[in-house]
């Protein structure tokens, strides 16, 4: 996907698996895993640039929470129940809000 995409003249953002809930289908050792071989690929492709979302959607142990803190404080949604989707409207507005900083850091463009 990143030969076609860079090939086609596209700037990529691969944004990385959050952390999964301790319960969830998935476990977080194989995220890491997975990570590190977008992050790896991504530096191999001009173009690409790989963001961890590891930290953007962890509470301030650094570990899997469902809620978060919003920009006012207030604790709000993030997480589905399921420990592995990003929940909306507030998971997705974290998610996207940091994107796009990735996006104007990167690549100069202005959200």
């Amino acid at each position: 996907m990143m030969d076609e995409a860079t090939r086609a003249g596209a700037h990529v953002l691969w944004v990385g698996m959050p952390l999964m809930s301790p319960d969830a289908v998935l476990s977080n050792v194989d995220m890491s895993l997975l990570n590190s071989v977008y992050e790896a690929e991504a530096r191999s492709h001009p173009g690409v640039v790989f963001m961890s979302t590891t930290k953007l959607l962890a509470n301030a142990a650094g570990r899997y929470s469902e809620y978060l803190p919003d920009s006012s404080g207030e604790l709000v949604q993030v997480r589905t129940p399921d420990g592995v989707h990003i929940d909306g409207p507030a998971g997705d507005d974290l998610l996207a809000r940091a994107a796009l900083l990735e996006i104007a850091r990167h690549w100069h463009v202005t959200p």
